[in-house]
């Protein structure tokens, strides 16, 4: 795995314009403040970013965040336009 800003490096020149990512492992870590993380990371890159919020966050039940702290904050993720859920704006 890296970081956004170096996966531009990589794409850019073989043509890659857009992606369409899902963070999920490192939102189950960090929450959807990761989703926000990711998103102010790709400002500025000449590559276009959407990220997906993810659908397996918590990944268990049991996990420290709470179901409906994590769907709020979601909606918050939409919202401040963190996240795409449809391709084209």
């Amino acid at each position: 795995m890296v970081d956004i800003v170096s996966f531009a490096h990589a794409v850019l020149p073989q043509g890659t314009t857009t992606i369409a990512c899902d963070n999920h492992e490192i939102t189950n870590v960090f929450g959807v403040r990761a989703v926000e993380l990711f998103h102010k990371a790709a400002l500025g890159l000449p590559l276009k970013v959407m990220v997906a919020m993810p659908v397996c966050v918590p990944s268990i039940p049991a996990s420290k965040t709470r179901l409906c702290d994590y769907l709020e904050g979601s909606c918050k993720a939409y919202e401040e336009d963190w996240a795409h859920c449809k391709a084209s704006r």
